[in-house]
């Protein structure tokens, strides 16, 4: 405190001496004008002399004045705290008095009550009309020779029973029922003769209450304990049984006697001790282990498979004990058993149905290549009679229509199986369904139908999506519009949504035969249409639409329809469509035209008319074409001369065609570089991938298509500088 007021009291006298030095100066100098009239040693001396003793006083008598005004405010709050506790203090035992459950009586050697605490009023008995009164009329009938007992001990100076040994049952003037633990204490009389007691009263029914309520529960407890289905053990850390049930003791067959002699360890087959030792570890870590599956040795020597799980309880003495509940899964075993057979033959029978699905679709393509293929030549050729073009455009549609049912069930499988992959990318869906439009075009035509495509709103030069996905759904939906329009027309509708994700969307309005309200939940499902009647009338699997909705979802999409019966339908879908950038393609480079190419090419194929039919395609285009009828004339014929291109079939006896193609790569050298495209029935994603495991470049699908057979043989002999075979590739 003296170094503070000394601080306080050298700074202010330093203001004093540089106000009295500037005063000074301003008087002398500006005001009197004699410069040497200012003398700022002295005024500095003299602030000093005056400043320092009147400043000190001054900021002492302040200072304490504070120090004294902030003690008296702390002792006023000390005594206003002091104050407001010793109040709270005096509620806080009033209402510990008036809210005691304790009765406390004084009563004579007699049983008369001399005086009744307040806390009696809660059980009805009035302490000021009570007085007088037996303590025997508010016991129940049953205590009253105890309490006659009671008294006698009491006279006699016998010693009295004291808490839980002293319970009264009383009646209260209600009726209730209520129990009072008693400690008594005689009073004496000078000569130390016995004349009553004073009793502190508590009551205890609701302890009572409990007690018989656990000793009911313990009851229940230890009767489901005895008849439960699955086994309960306790044991100690060692491995000890303590207790068990019978179900316990019929799954190990010991007696009773026999498993107390026992312990956990003895019925464990030794190879379970690393998968004991991790479940103690996660009963310590987290009081409880399982559910694990092991097996008990059994009395006889058998094995019985189980099911345990485990909770750490405290004993009595603080000892750590576990329960067990053991359950004999024999029967769940042998259900898993059956259950796995089951899951084994579908499997198989999954195998088997796309078994069967690969070789169906591999014997129907192979006949289907060498029927269409010739009749689109034949359709080409000029010259034929009339009849003849009519009769071969009935064999093109029918082997279309076939083709086209082949691939909805390979479709299908596919999808069910969730083996079909999309392929995004940038493609500009106007062009796309125009390009749909024209496909069918001509069949629209032929039913006298106007086919009107519309773009609705502004539309992106390119989105990204898989675009052969886009078109087959689309495509799916003008063939069942144009099916079941027999008059008037369809309308496509394309519209694009703008956004962070955007959206295309593409809607068929027919004005057909429509389609009842009650049955429109049935078209998106597999193998179903309208009625039984409409696959005998316009023909069908009833899977276009179901593969339609399963390709939408996973495009981003959905698909839906509103019809009406006699009023047309409009069917539409969406998909997740961003707008990209479209790269445009540049023109092919010179020579890339096959009718001024001149490539070697060896076609092999088990079969003539294939073989014939490529033949045929190609003739117009001048290719060196060489014919193997195996895998083994393929590998010898690459062994011989070198080619530009091999196309290669897949299933063919002997050595098939992947076979091949691991030959060629292997030990050729004139060809270890060809391109190899397979040329094959087999279509399924498994075939595809087992083609670029085996060394193959491409892929070509069975009916060939003149148009992609030229354009692939373009992109694979156009020389390694090709972009297209680079991109392919």
């Amino acid at each position: 405190m003296l170094a503070k007021k000394l601080f306080w009291t050298g700074v202010l006298v330093a203001i004093y001496a540089l106000v009295a030095t500037a005063v000074d100066y301003a008087v002398n100098v500006y005001l009197l004008h004699t410069p040497s009239g200012f003398t700022p040693v002295e005024t500095v001396l003299l602030s000093i002399l005056i400043g320092v003793p009147s400043t000190y006083y001054l900021i002492s008598q302040r200072m304490d004045l504070r120090r004294v005004v902030a003690e008296l405010r702390r002792t006023d709050t000390n005594l206003r705290r002091t104050s407001e506790e010793f109040a709270e203090s005096e509620a806080r035992y009033r209402l510990l008095t008036d809210a005691s459950p304790d009765i406390i009586i004084r009563y004579d050697t007699g049983g008369r009550v001399e005086y009744l605490s307040p806390a009696a009023r809660r059980y009805g008995w009035d302490p000021e009309t009570y007085i007088g009164s037996a303590v025997a009329d508010s016991l129940d009938p049953s205590e009253r020779d105890r309490n006659r007992q009671f008294l006698q001990d009491l006279a006699a100076g016998r010693p009295v029973p004291q808490g839980e040994e002293n319970v009264w049952r009383s009646v209260t003037p209600d009726g209730r029922v209520a129990y009072f633990e008693g400690r008594s204490s005689p009073i004496r009389r000078a000569d130390g003769a016995i004349v009553g007691a004073v009793a502190n009263l508590r009551d205890v029914t609701e302890r009572r209450q409990a007690a018989a309520a656990l000793q009911q529960s313990e009851q229940k407890l230890r009767g489901l304990f005895e008849l439960a289905p699955v086994g309960i053990a306790l044991t100690d850390m060692a491995g000890r049984y303590i207790e068990f049930n019978d179900a316990f003791r019929e799954i190990c067959g010991y007696s009773e006697v026999e498993i107390r002699g026992l312990d956990y360890w003895k019925l464990t087959p030794p190879e379970y001790a690393e998968q004991e030792a991790l479940q103690l570890d996660l009963l310590k870590e987290r009081g409880r282990y399982g559910p694990f599956e092991k097996e008990y040795v059994r009395k006889d020597g058998s094995r019985i498979p189980l099911r345990l799980n485990g909770l750490l309880i405290e004993g009595p003495d603080g000892e750590p004990l576990i329960w067990s509940i053991v359950e004999d899964i024999t029967e769940q075993r042998r259900a898993e058993a059956v259950l796995i057979e089951a899951r084994n033959a579908a499997e198989a029978a999954t195998v088997a149905k796309s078994e069967f699905l690969a070789n169906m679709s591999h014997e129907i393509r192979t006949p289907l290549t060498g029927m269409l293929g010739f009749a689109g030549l034949l359709e080409r050729l000029e010259g034929l009679p009339p009849l003849a073009e009519k009769y071969v455009g009935r064999i093109a549609t029918s082997g279309q229509a076939l083709l086209s049912v082949v691939n909805d069930i390979l479709d299908f499988s596919k999808l069910d199986a969730d083996r079909i992959e999309l392929d995004p990318h940038p493609f500009d869906p106007a062009a796309l369904v125009a390009e749909t439009v024209e496909l069918v075009a001509a069949e629209a035509a032929h039913r006298g139908l106007d086919l009107r495509p519309v773009i609705e709103g502004p539309m992106p030069a390119a989105v990204e999506a898989d675009s052969s996905r886009v078109r087959q759904v689309l495509l799916n939906l003008l063939t069942n519009a144009i099916k079941f329009t027999d008059a008037g027309g369809v309308t496509i509708t394309v519209s694009h949504e703008t956004g962070p994700e955007g959206r295309l969307r593409i809607s068929v309005a027919d004005t057909g035969v429509g389609i009842p309200a009650d049955r429109l939940d049935r078209l998106f499902q597999r193998f179903s249409q309208v009625d039984g009647s409409i696959t005998r009338q316009y023909g069908g699997t009833g899977l276009g639409l179901a593969i339609s909705r399963r390709l939408t979802e996973m495009m981003g999409g959905e698909i839906g329809v509103e019809s009406e019966a006699g009023a047309g339908s409009t069917f539409w879908f969406t998909v997740t469509a961003p707008e990209a950038v479209l790269e445009r393609a540049e023109a092919a480079p010179v020579g890339s035209d096959p009718g001024e190419r001149s490539a070697r090419i060896l076609v092999v194929d088990d079969v003539p008319v294939n073989r014939e039919l490529v033949r045929t395609m190609l003739a117009p285009f001048g290719f060196d074409l060489i014919e193997a009828s195996s895998g083994a004339e393929a590998v010898a014929a690459a062994m011989a001369g070198a080619f530009d291109l091999i196309l290669m079939d897949l299933q063919m006896p002997g050595m098939d065609g992947m076979e091949a193609s691991l030959a060629i790569r292997q030990t050729c050298e004139l060809n270890r570089a060809t391109p190899i495209v397979a040329l094959s029935a087999n279509v399924m994603p498994e075939h595809r991938a087992a083609c670029r495991e085996a060394g193959m470049d491409d892929h070509i699908a069975k009916p060939i298509s003149p148009t992609e057979l030229i354009t692939k043989i373009v992109q694979w002999t156009a020389g390694p500088d090709s972009d297209a075979a680079t991109e392919a590739a």
